[in-house]
C-alpha cells in the first residue's frame, strides 16, 4: 500500500465542523495521514513546528495564519495548500508560489451561493420587503407601506460592479428577469457574457468605468437597483 502524504489542518475551530464534517474526513483519511483533532490558527510554538515539520498537504480554511517564508522554512516538504474557502490573497504570500507549491481554493464554489444571495437580496429589496417588515412589525398603518412600486425585478435597473467570479454568476442569473444591466469592471472593459445575443450589448459609462449594457427599446424604467460584483450586498438606488 502506497504511503499516504501527511495533512495537516489550519482553520478556526468554528469553521472546522461545517467545512469538515465526518464524512468528508473518512474520505480524505483513505488519501492522506491527518490528525483531525489538531486544527492551527497560528503557527507559532512547538506543537505547531512538529506538525510542521512533517506536513507536506495544508488543508485550510477561514481563521488560517498567514503562509510566508518562515512557514515555508518549517515546512520543507510541503507540497500543496488546499484552502477549504474563497480568496488566499491575505493568507498566501507571494514566495509561495516562487517555491512551486500548489494552491488552490474553493473560490468558484463558494461563488454560487453568494451569487445566488446577492440575486435574491435583489429581489427582496426591489420588492421592499425589508421596509415593509419593518413596518409591519411595527404595527403601521397599512396606507404607509402596501401601495408603490415594489412588485420584484422588473423593469428594473441593475448595476454589477466587478466581472468577477461572482459578478458574472450574477449576470448569468440575471438572464432571468426583465432588467437592464450596467456592468462596471475598471480591470478592463468586459466581453459579451457567454450565451447573451450579440446586439443585446453596447457600450456605455457607469460610475467613471467602461462598462456593457444590454440593447433595449428606450422606455420608463422603474428605480434602478445596484449590486456589488463581489455579490456581498445589494442596495436599491433612485436614478
Amino acid at each position: 500500500m502506497p504511503r499516504r502524504p501527511v495533512a495537516v489542518f489550519a482553520i478556526a475551530p468554528w469553521a472546522f465542523p461545517g467545512v469538515f464534517p465526518s464524512g468528508l474526513l473518512l474520505r480524505l483519511r483513505r488519501s492522506a495521514d491527518l490528525d483531525a483533532a489538531t486544527a492551527f490558527t497560528s503557527f507559532d510554538g512547538p506543537e505547531a513546528a512538529r506538525a510542521l515539520a512533517r506536513a507536506e498537504i495544508l488543508l485550510t480554511g477561514w481563521g488560517c495564519p498567514r503562509i510566508d517564508a518562515g512557514v515555508l522554512d518549517a515546512a520543507p516538504g510541503l507540497r500543496a495548500i488546499l484552502h477549504a474557502a474563497g480568496t488566499v490573497k491575505a493568507m498566501v504570500d507571494p514566495v509561495v508560489f516562487d517555491r512551486g507549491i500548489v494552491v488552490s481554493s474553493a473560490a468558484q464554489a463558494n461563488a454560487v451561493p453568494v451569487a445566488d444571495f446577492t440575486v435574491a437580496a435583489l429581489v427582496m429589496g426591489a420588492k421592499r420587503a425589508f421596509g415593509r417588515a419593518r413596518h409591519y412589525a411595527n404595527g403601521d398603518d397599512e396606507s404607509l407601506w402596501r401601495p408603490g412600486a415594489g412588485t420584484g425585478l422588473h423593469d428594473c435597473t441593475v448595476g454589477v460592479i466587478g466581472a468577477s467570479r461572482i459578478g458574472r454568476l450574477v449576470l448569468h442569473r440575471l438572464r432571468a428577469f426583465d432588467v437592464r444591466v450596467l456592468l462596471s469592471d475598471p480591470r478592463s472593459v468586459p466581453t459579451r457574457p457567454p450565451g447573451w445575443a450579440p446586439n443585446w450589448w453596447t457600450s456605455t459609462r457607469c460610475a467613471g468605468a467602461a462598462t456593457w449594457s444590454p440593447c433595449t427599446p428606450p422606455r420608463s424604467r422603474r428605480p434602478a437597483t445596484c449590486s456589488t460584483g463581489a455579490g456581498s450586498a445589494s442596495c436599491p438606488t433612485r436614478p
